[in-house]
């Protein structure tokens, strides 16, 4: 059995496919038949996704250096979050009953809050410690044990119940007053994680 390039020239699939040629014992040849390449799962989209996928992950690995600019970029957007939270007022039952745009905007920019963190805190482990947390509930562990935040915080901000846009979107339908608390308790927190990532950042070399 000899294998072989398809010879006509052609584009995409077609020529990347085998032929195989069966032969007799004179080593005539007998059959030629094509034989299609392997595929990975997903197609070839779908191969050059997990290649991708492969590449991030070696590079994430690798030891990156601290990056302060991108940190403080972060920090920017994360002390104007805060700034529209608290500019939302008070979140009464009655004016989230009259305007269900304000709960779906609080629940946004606490997403946008724990995002940010999430970036930082990766960030920060993959350069301290030479890892990369996958949740951000991980991260905030990551962040403390690199010396990021104290253990006070990296607990406040990672609630039993899930992270404060979660708990304000649970708790819209079932019980809106506690929605205030929420954001006031999710405010003070990165207010405080922001101080903490300014002064740990500003001790480092």
């Amino acid at each position: 059995m000899i294998a072989s390039r398809d010879p006509f020239p052609g584009g995409g699939a077609a020529r990347h496919l085998l032929f195989v040629t069966t032969t007799d014992r004179n080593n005539s040849p007998v059959r030629r038949q094509r034989v299609p390449p392997a595929v990975p799962p997903g197609g070839i989209q779908g191969g050059i996704r997990g290649k991708l996928c492969q590449d991030a992950e070696v590079t994430t690995s690798k030891s990156v250096a601290l990056d302060k600019d991108v940190i403080e970029h972060r920090l920017i957007t994360m002390r104007k979050s805060i700034g529209q939270l608290e500019s939302a007022g008070r979140l009464s039952v009655a004016r989230l009953d009259e305007n269900p745009a304000t709960g779906a905007a609080v629940e946004r920019l606490l997403a946008i809050l724990d995002e940010l963190a999430f970036a930082i805190n990766r960030h920060v482990a993959s350069v301290i410690l030479g890892q990369v947390p996958q949740t951000s509930a991980a991260s905030f562990g990551a962040a403390r044990e690199a010396g990021l935040l104290d253990e006070r915080l990296a607990t406040a901000l990672v609630p039993e119940e899930g992270p404060h846009n979660v708990l304000v979107q649970l708790h819209l339908d079932s019980e809106p007053e506690a929605i205030e608390a929420i954001m006031s308790d999710a405010i003070s927190g990165y207010r405080e994680y922001a101080r903490q990532v300014t002064e740990w950042a500003g001790s480092r070399s």
